[in-house]
């Protein structure tokens, strides 16, 4: 027969071996999000704006905007940002300045002569911490065309967004 001593270390023993293992906080993840295909004439520009509507003094979300062009490249390296609660930045793509590239269907209504509006889409990289280094975020991404000129809103669209924590989970204990 086992003492009381012996079937506590054996307890002991047993327990430890089931215990999960100690994880380490996972890494940051990069979601990105596309707004649908929009397009862009010479005499328009194109902006993406994000804003945080997160609350709180921890409230930050980093990322990047890019715009890419029809063939799906991007154009320029993009605009990075950090936007903390309220805060708004934006990202602009003149369509005199080249815009989008690539081809953009037959030119005017009968296929000669007149430019056309070269497609685009804006592209939005959030990058969200792990675990203790997790941070609100709650972006509202709109995308708009409007023209050079006048400043007048020819198009726009809204896209919400809420990150949400990343956390890890011990194999086995899923």
């Amino acid at each position: 027969m086992m003492s009381f001593r012996n079937v506590l270390w054996l307890s002991a023993a047993t327990l430890g071996s089931l215990a999960a293992p100690a994880v380490a906080a996972p890494p940051s993840v990069t979601h990105v999000y596309l707004v649908p295909a929009m397009s862009l004439a010479p005499s328009e520009t194109a902006r993406i704006s994000v804003v945080n509507i997160a609350n709180g003094s921890k409230a930050s979300c980093t990322g990047k905007m890019l715009f890419n062009n029809g063939q799906g490249s991007a154009i320029g390296n993009g605009t990075t940002f950090t936007v903390t609660s309220r805060q708004i930045q934006f990202a602009e793509l003149a369509g005199s300045a080249g815009g989008p590239s690539g081809p953009s269907g037959p030119s005017g209504p009968s296929g000669g002569g007149a430019v056309s509006p070269a497609p685009f889409q804006a592209e939005v990289d959030v990058v969200v911490a792990g675990g203790d280094n997790f941070t609100p975020c709650s972006l509202l991404i709109t995308v708009e065309t409007y023209d050079s000129t006048t400043g007048a809103t020819h198009s726009a669209v809204t896209v919400a967004v809420a990150a949400t924590t990343i956390t890890a989970t011990p194999v086995g204990q899923r």
